[in-house]
C-alpha cells in the first residue's frame, strides 16, 4: 500500500513538471508576439535607403509591441532604424502599444507608413536614418526639395488633334455637292500640351491645398522638362506615385528619374 502510495505522487509530481515545462514553452509565445516581415525583393548591401523603401514586403503581427516593430523594421531593411521614445513619451505613447497588421506584396515605404498611421505615428530620414516618431516631431512638415525628369512624359503624344477646318464640299440647291477646295483632315497627334500642363496636372491631383498658388507651404516650378518641387517627403511620395502611373499608362517602362 504505501509503494503504491510513493509511485503514485512520483507519478503527478513527473506530471506537474512536464505541464510547467509545457506552459513555459508556449508563454513566450502567447505573452510576447512578435512583429513578421519577410522582404520579397532583394536587397543589396549597397543600396541607399530610400531605393531599400522601394523593396516590396509581406507585414504581418497580431498585438505585437511598437518596440519590436522597429527591432524587425531595421533587420529587414538592414538600415539603422532609430525610436525617437523622449517625443513619444512626450505625447503619451507608449513603447508597448500593440499593433495588429496584415499586409502582402507592398512597397516597404507603404507598409511602414500604413502601419504606422494606425498608432498616430509616421517617420522621417534624417542624415541618411529612418527615425520613427509622432507627427509633431517628425519633421514631417519640413519641405525638401526634389527634382524630377519629365521629359519621357513630354515626348508622349496628345490623344487630342487639332482639326483644319479649311475649305471643304459645298452643298448647293437639292444635296447637290461642288468640290471646293481640300476636305478638313487632322493635323497631327500634337494637342498643344507642354509642361505647365503637366506641372498643373500634379499641383491639382496631388495635395491641391498644399501648393504655395492657394497658400500652401509647397511649391512647384519648371526647367528644360525638370520639374523642381519644395513640399514635404509625404507630398514627394504622391507625386513620385502619380508620375508612375503617368509613364505606365503612356507605354513607358522606365520609372520616373528624382533627383533628391
Amino acid at each position: 500500500m504505501h509503494k503504491t502510495i510513493v509511485m503514485s505522487l512520483v507519478a503527478l509530481w513527473i506530471i506537474g513538471i512536464t505541464s510547467l515545462a509545457t506552459a513555459q514553452e508556449a508563454a513566450p509565445a502567447l505573452s510576447n508576439p512578435r512583429h513578421s516581415i519577410k522582404v520579397i525583393d532583394p536587397i543589396d548591401a549597397g543600396k541607399p535607403l530610400e531605393e531599400r523603401l522601394q523593396a516590396r514586403a509581406t507585414f504581418q503581427a497580431k498585438d505585437a509591441p511598437l518596440q519590436n516593430f522597429v527591432e524587425e523594421l531595421g533587420k529587414a531593411l538592414d538600415y539603422p532604424v532609430i525610436l525617437a521614445t523622449r517625443q513619444l513619451e512626450e505625447d503619451g505613447i507608449s513603447l508597448q502599444t500593440p499593433m495588429t497588421y496584415n499586409l502582402r506584396n507592398v512597397r516597404m515605404r507603404t507598409g511602414m507608413g500604413l502601419i504606422l498611421s494606425e498608432v498616430g505615428l509616421n517617420y522621417v530620414i534624417k542624415d541618411d536614418v529612418l527615425v520613427i516618431t509622432t507627427p509633431s516631431g517628425c519633421g514631417c512638415e519640413q519641405l525638401v526639395t526634389r527634382v524630377y525628369n519629365c521629359h519621357d512624359l513630354l515626348k508622349m503624344p496628345s490623344p487630342i488633334k487639332k482639326m483644319d477646318y479649311g475649305p471643304r464640299p459645298l452643298v448647293v440647291g437639292a444635296g447637290t455637292l461642288i468640290p471646293v477646295g481640300t476636305p478638313m483632315k487632322d493635323a497631327g497627334p500634337d494637342g498643344g500640351y507642354n509642361i505647365d500642363d503637366l506641372t498643373e496636372l500634379l499641383s491639382i491631383a496631388v495635395d491641391p491645398d498644399s501648393w504655395d498658388d492657394v497658400g500652401g507651404p509647397g511649391s512647384i516650378s519648371e526647367f528644360k522638362g525638370l520639374v523642381v518641387i519644395y513640399q514635404t517627403p509625404t507630398v514627394h511620395e504622391k507625386v513620385e506615385g502619380l508620375l508612375n502611373m503617368l509613364h505606365k499608362a503612356g507605354g513607358i517602362e522606365e520609372k520616373v528619374k528624382v533627383s533628391r
